[in-house]
């Protein structure tokens, strides 16, 4: 059970941080709560954007999630409540590929705690463990952690908006995305499809294919426009 000190930790470690993703407050979040990695994503008016992951796997995982449409998402109807998934039945048919590479990944469990401003959904806490199923007594803990963080995040944004600008924009995204449009004539939601059907065609991340079009070491084949 988190007690009231270990909340005071927390809130002294984000308070003090210069760093707009402070990699060692998801790590100790993850030990406070038994769990194998965390994440912390915020919501755009688009999409959802990871700003603090405990390791590079949790971080790529928000990249799966982007790239599949899958997960918490501004103005989705569960983003209110605690989403769990046991990666290793099956069990999620909210997010069935992203839950796939989770398992692929070694993750046995997926849980999302919403970070909850007012009425809205700001964003979530993602727990991602890879030895057995996440517990109700651990999805409690997390909510107590969410409701003290809500504040801290936004007065991080408000603190480092440069910075978290540069991970809401997706810049090479939409770089890589104007390309498209402009090879082939078409508009901004069909060249953003083809970017992600590349992507699931060939096992990559979207930020993976979004940057191989913007360093031209990729083009889009003709052949994906018939």
């Amino acid at each position: 059970m988190i007690s009231a000190s270990d909340l005071q930790s927390l809130r002294e470690a984000f308070e003090a941080s210069d760093n707009p993703l402070p990699v060692s407050v998801c790590a100790d979040f993850a030990l406070l709560l038994g769990v194998s990695e965390v994440s912390i994503s915020l919501f755009s008016t688009a999409h959802q954007f990871t700003i603090c992951a405990s390791s590079a796997e949790a971080r790529l995982l928000g990249e799966w999630a982007f790239t599949f449409q899958e997960g918490p998402a501004p103005g989705a109807p569960d983003t209110m409540t605690y989403c769990v998934a046991d990666t290793a039945t099956g069990s999620t048919s909210r997010w069935p590929r992203l839950a796939a590479k989770a398992h692929e990944m070694g993750y046995r469990s997926l849980a999302s705690i919403p970070l909850r401003h007012g009425e809205a959904a700001v964003g979530t806490i993602q727990l991602h463990d890879r030895d057995g199923s996440i517990g109700t007594e651990t999805l409690d803990d997390a909510d107590l952690v969410a409701k003290e963080l809500v504040a801290l995040l936004l007065k991080l944004c408000a603190r480092q908006s440069r910075a978290i600008h540069r991970l809401v924009d997706r810049h090479e995204f939409h770089q890589a995305t104007g390309m498209v449009m402009r090879k082939f004539g078409i508009a901004s939601a069909p060249a953003t499809a083809m970017l992600r059907a590349y992507a699931w065609a060939n096992d990559l991340t979207l930020l993976d294919v979004a940057q191989s079009v913007v360093s031209r070491e990729l083009e889009l084949p003709n052949s994906m426009t018939t």
